[in-house]
């Protein structure tokens, strides 16, 4: 693994319920890490409400799949090692981890709704995104993996690599699982 791996999380992301699901999923625990852009109140219904409208109003420039679920994570094996991640405030991968996660919401955030929380597990601090596939701007293009790898990931890349790290970016195939053979470093 890179420094740095932003995972795209296969699921079904086409369903009436999949703004609720996948927002309630990422902004469950009681953390203070919660980010919510291109929606309001912020809340996590006022986050389901505004996800739901702008793709109501914009259904003709959406696509099937109506989210993208992706977790950007940084590999950390001192913290590991130590299993010290929950406490590592002065590692500085952990809180780049911040700093990259709030670069990539805030790229996206200029034509999609994004919300986004931090998470704790025993693999470490990681950020989830739920990023709405649909514009808000008018005539804009849904969020498509293409988009993504042509407008964002360069950008995101670009920093991360500047900050003297590597990084790992993992697409989504169809009909299965991640795996190996499908995956990118920049």
């Amino acid at each position: 693994m890179a420094d740095f791996n932003l995972i795209t999380m296969n699921g079904d992301y086409n369903n009436t319920d999949v703004f609720e699901r996948t927002l309630s999923y990422i902004l469950r625990l009681d953390t203070p890490y919660k980010y919510f852009l291109g929606v309001y109140p912020i809340t996590l219904d006022g986050a389901i409400a505004s996800f739901s409208r702008t793709y109501n109003l914009n259904q003709r420039r959406s696509s099937d799949q109506k989210v993208w679920h992706m977790v950007l994570s940084a590999d950390c094996h001192d913290c590991r090692s130590r299993n010290s991640h929950r406490s590592c405030s002065r590692c500085r991968k952990i809180n780049d981890l911040f700093h990259f996660s709030h670069y990539f919401a805030e790229l996206l955030s200029s034509k999609y709704q994004v919300c986004y929380a931090l998470h704790d597990n025993e693999e470490g601090l990681h950020f989830h995104f739920i990023i709405s596939t649909t514009s808000y701007q008018f005539c804009g293009v849904p969020l498509s993996l293409e988009v993504l790898r042509t407008s964002y990931l360069p950008k995101l890349r670009k920093i991360i690599h500047n900050s003297g790290y590597s990084f790992h970016f993992i697409p989504p195939i169809k009909g299965g699982a991640l795996c190996s053979t499908n995956t990118m470093t920049y």
